[in-house]
């Protein structure tokens, strides 16, 4: 940190003088830049499952929700296996525990396949392959 700088000044009121001393805050040294997000290493020699590119609950937004769903009231947690292609694209979905609402849940799926990107799964050596990832999405009014 840089040091505390102290200066005495003379101010003049009404013909008088008075020592007046001004202290400065020290400067804290500026923060570290920001690192763009990067996904944890891959330990090597192992097969590794398919890794979301960013969080899944980002992909779905309040415009989203199905009009009918919003008119039914419906909400819920849908739970899905998505199949990801070695590409890291979705190239199935599978409904594992509905929400109760056959909308919210087809809406899950409509969206996580148009949206969801992956880093593909990979084998002991490394080389991309198909995989799977679980999940749930909340749906709440």
């Amino acid at each position: 940190m840089r040091s505390a700088v102290s200066s005495l000044l003379a101010v003049s009121i009404a013909g008088c003088t008075a020592p007046v001393t001004t202290v400065t805050a020290p400067m804290a040294e500026p923060p570290p830049p920001v690192r763009p997000y990067s996904p944890p290493p891959v330990a090597s020699g192992m097969p590794q499952p398919p890794r979301p590119m960013v969080a899944l609950s980002s992909l779905i937004r309040v415009p989203d929700y199905p009009a009918e769903a919003v008119a039914a009231r419906a909400q819920g947690n849908t739970s899905v296996t998505l199949t990801v292609h070695p590409t890291g694209r979705v190239t199935g979905c599978m409904v594992t525990e509905s929400s109760g609402s056959s909308i919210l849940d087809a809406a899950t799926c409509r969206l996580l396949v148009s949206r969801a990107r992956f880093h593909a799964a990979q084998d002991a050596a490394g080389n991309p392959q198909m995989g799977t990832f679980a999940t749930v999405m909340t749906w709440r009014l």
